[in-house]
């Protein structure tokens, strides 16, 4: 079994969010947010950090469920119901990698007055979901993918390794967008 880390820190800020967002970086193709619909179609949620993003997203796909977030299909929001999920692709480089870095200074994407920015960052190795977030329940998880990076992640908040996945089929999260 994979190591599985949940982030018991309230979330990951400033220098440390810069540097982590950096550790997850080098060692991704790409991450990915999602934009959230209701049922008419309607954006439920659209922040700064994606239109920053706009110009480099790769690929866009409609799904129903993600990580920790399951069948979407039957979801309320304000008595909305069919909340569905478009995620949106990104290359993990230098441009895109910076502005992550300079739109926002913590893992949940939130701005001042917790308003988003962007919503649930996840990112990949190899199609491979390896850290995901789901911002809104302030969620972490990680399988790092080497042990120097198990042993990195205490430096950005507090870790607790489980023996068992908060989302036991991260591993079912594949996606292999495409990139440009």
């Amino acid at each position: 079994m994979r190591e599985f880390y949940f982030l018991e820190s309230e979330n990951i800020f400033g220098d440390e969010y810069i540097q982590f967002i950096d550790l997850l970086g080098v060692n991704s193709d790409f991450f990915t947010m999602n934009k959230h619909y209701d049922n008419n179609g309607n954006v439920l949620l659209l922040g700064s950090l994606f239109k920053a993003l706009s110009p480099f997203c790769t690929d866009t796909l409609p799904v129903n469920d993600w990580y920790c977030n399951y069948d979407m299909s039957s979801y309320y929001v304000d008595n909305v119901v069919e909340c569905r999920i478009e995620v949106q692709a990104y290359p993990s480089n230098s441009t895109t990698l910076d502005i992550l870095k300079s739109n926002c200074n913590n893992i949940y994407l939130y701005g001042k007055e917790t308003i988003p920015l962007g919503e649930d960052l996840c990112f990949f190795k190899n199609g491979e979901l390896f850290m995901g977030t789901v911002s809104h329940e302030r969620m972490c998880g990680i399988y790092p993918l080497t042990k120097n990076m198990s042993k990195k992640l205490q430096r950005y908040g507090k870790w607790n390794k489980v023996d068992y996945s908060i989302d036991s089929d991260i591993n079912r999260i594949k996606y292999s967008p495409r990139l440009c």
